[in-house]
This record gives structure tokens, sequence and C-alpha cells, in this order.
């Protein structure tokens, strides 16, 4: 539908010229087209035709170019409108336009005026109250700032029940601030409110407990997800495939994958490469990363740098040169170019095996493709070069 905004103006004219009605939803829908390709000057001049017709504004016309200013970054012109609208009467403010004030400034990083209008919303005695969005918007905000604690205090005097997104925003701001038991706690005030956690609650409390490597913990939140009816989504496998497979729980991993295409789901890129990054690290046969790498191109799935640079890594730590190189050709012939961590990966496996002149081939290379050593890469650099 974007392409076709710009239609509008020609096909508005032309009912002018025709002698047919344009009413106010017309005028309406030309000044939303304007905003909508960018162009709120132009939304402002279309309040002309208003008066020229005798047609007075309403909320709805108002509301169109304040969002279009905070669109185009022009916040301070928006807040002169809205102070116009108030001061002037031009119309009642509606919840909407509430709003796009609230969204507008804290997307412009002036959360604290955000609230600042919110609690003149909350003395004002017209029936345009703060509803569940506008509260969520502003704690969402104040969970971005890393503002944990105010988002908790605003929660606490919510003047209306908060939804389900309201809680979830906070309750993933304190896993990421890895204040879990806060967490799981909001999580038992949003069942006692009769609000039921969603997938996305779930996975934040796994996320949490994992970054805190309670894994059992992650299993047991994965467990109520299921038990609560909701089916897991491919993120939420993913969080307790990435930490069983850096805790060497590979078994627990593979379960996992295998239930992921029981479920119906297909497994992306980012799992793969979380599975087989565990079972080279667990020091598995060969022949399990070896086919599962192999089973990635028969899904349909193009291997990342960093799909080449696990296996690259891994082959080169048992010692298999020939292989590694195979593999390192396969990937420029696909166009997935190197960069400078996967040089740094072939590098050191180099090194560390003893395969100096192989080593100095891709080292020449780095440089002349204008990459940098890392620190452990260029310390065994540097020990090679004393030994010789």
């Amino acid at each position: 539908m974007k392409n076709h905004y710009s239609s509008v103006f020609p096909l508005v004219r032309d009912m002018c010229v025709k002698g047919m009605v344009v009413d106010e939803c017309t005028l309406n829908v030309v000044i939303n087209c304007y905003c909508l390709v960018g162009r709120v000057d132009l939304g402002f001049s279309v309040l002309g035709g208003f008066f020229k017709r005798g047609i007075v504004p309403n909320v709805v016309t108002f509301n169109t170019p304040l969002r279009g200013l905070f669109q185009e970054h022009k916040a301070l012109q928006a807040h002169e409108l809205f102070k116009k609208i108030i001061y002037e009467k031009l119309c009642e403010p509606d919840e909407v336009t509430s709003g796009i004030v609230i969204r507008g400034l804290c997307q412009k990083g002036n959360t604290g005026t955000a609230i600042d209008f919110l609690r003149a919303m909350e003395k004002q005695k017209r029936p345009c109250k703060p509803n569940a969005i506008i509260y969520s918007t502003i704690i969402d905000s104040l969970c971005k700032d890393k503002m944990v604690d105010e988002a908790l205090a605003l929660l606490q005097v919510y003047k209306i029940v908060p939804d389900v997104i309201t809680f979830s925003i906070v309750v993933d701001a304190l896993c990421k601030e890895r204040h879990i038991e806060d967490a799981d706690e909001i999580v038992q005030i949003m069942i006692q409110q009769g609000q039921n956690p969603d997938r996305g609650t779930h996975s934040s409390l796994m996320d949490g407990y994992c970054l805190q490597r309670r894994i059992d913990d992650a299993r047991r939140i994965f467990n109520t997800m299921v038990a609560s009816g909701l089916t897991p989504d491919l993120h939420s496998y993913g969080i307790l495939i990435n930490a069983y497979s850096k805790t060497k729980k590979v078994e627990a991993a593979m379960n996992l994958f295998r239930e992921i295409r029981h479920q119906g789901l297909t497994p992306n890129i980012v799992i793969y490469n979380t599975v087989l990054q565990g079972l080279f690290s667990s020091r598995r046969r060969l022949d399990s990363p070896r086919h599962l790498f192999k089973n990635l191109f028969l899904k349909g799935l193009d291997p990342h740098v960093k799909t080449y640079k696990t296996m690259i890594a891994g082959l080169l730590s048992e010692g298999l040169l020939v292989e590694a190189k195979e593999l390192v050709a396969k990937m420029e012939e696909k166009g997935c170019l190197a960069d400078s961590v996967t040089y740094n990966v072939i590098l050191h496996g180099l090194l560390t095996g003893g395969h100096y002149e192989d080593a100095m081939a891709y080292y020449e290379e780095m440089v002349h493709r204008v990459f940098s050593l890392d620190a452990s890469t260029f310390s065994i650099l540097l020990d090679s070069a004393t030994e010789k």
C-alpha cells in the first residue's frame, strides 16, 4: 500500500475539479497520506480545506500530523502543536493523542518528560485517562534506559490492571539485569491477577536462569510453559540448547534439537551453529558434526561465516588440516567471505597444530585483506617465531 499513498493526491484534486463532495473523512485521509510520505508540512496545508468548506477539524485531523511530526523527528514542533491544541481548544484530545505524545517523547529519550505528562493526565478531570498502552510505553522506555527500579515503582502505582505485555516488559528487563528472583516474583503477581504468562515471558525467565547457569530452573520454566498449553518456539528451544551446549550437556541439547522437528518446526542456522559448537566442545566423534553440517545443506539452509568458522576450528583441533583447507575453499566458493575472526581461528588452529608454513600463508592473506591479529593469535605467532 505504501507505494500508492501519493496516488491519492491527484485523485482528490480531480474530485475537486469535478465538483464532487470532499468531506471531513476525505481530507483526513489526504493529511494522513502526506504524513506517511514524510510531508507533514503539506498535511498542514490541507487544514485550509477544512475552513474553506466550513468543516470543523476533529481530533483525528490533529492526531495525524502530531504523529507525523514525531516520526520526522520534529519533537519540538510536535510539542508546540500539542500545546496549541490544548490552549486554543482546537479539539478534545483523546487516548490516541496522549499515546502519540507519550510514545514520541519516549522514542526521543525524554522519558522524564513523558512521566510528567503522565502525571498531568492522571490529575485531569477529563475522561481521557492513561490506559494500559500508555503505561506500558513508559515502562518499556524506563527498562530500555536500565531504570528497572523506576519501572517497578510505576507498575506498583498502576491506576489500572497491567496487561501481559506490560508485565512481560518488566520481567524481561529484570532478567537481563540478572534479578531473576524479582522477575519470578513478578510472574507470580501476574498469575494472581489473572494474567497468564505468554511465550515471551517464559522465554525471558528461561534466559535469565541460563545467564546464572541455573539450567535446571530454566528447564522447569520450559516444562511449565508446555504444561500451560503453549508450544515452545525456536527462540525458546534455542535458549535451552545454547545453555546445554555451553555446559557440555550435549545429549540433552541433541534431544531438544530432535524434539524441534517433532513439533513441526525447522531449526534455523543459529540453532545449527549452537549444536555444532556443543558437539566440538564435548570432543564427540567427528561423525556427528560432519553429519549435522551436511544435513544443514539438505534442509536448504545457507551456512553463515560463524558456521564455517566453527567447523574449520573443530577440524583443525582434530589435526585434519587438509579437510579444513578444503572447507575454507568451499566457503569462498559459496560466496561466504571469511572475516577477521575466521582468519584468526584458522591461523590459531594452524599454529597450535604446528603447521607454520600454512599459517604464514594465511597470515599474509590476512595482511592483504587488511585484517588484524587478535591477542591470543598474536601471542602464539610470537611464540612460534621465538621457537624457530
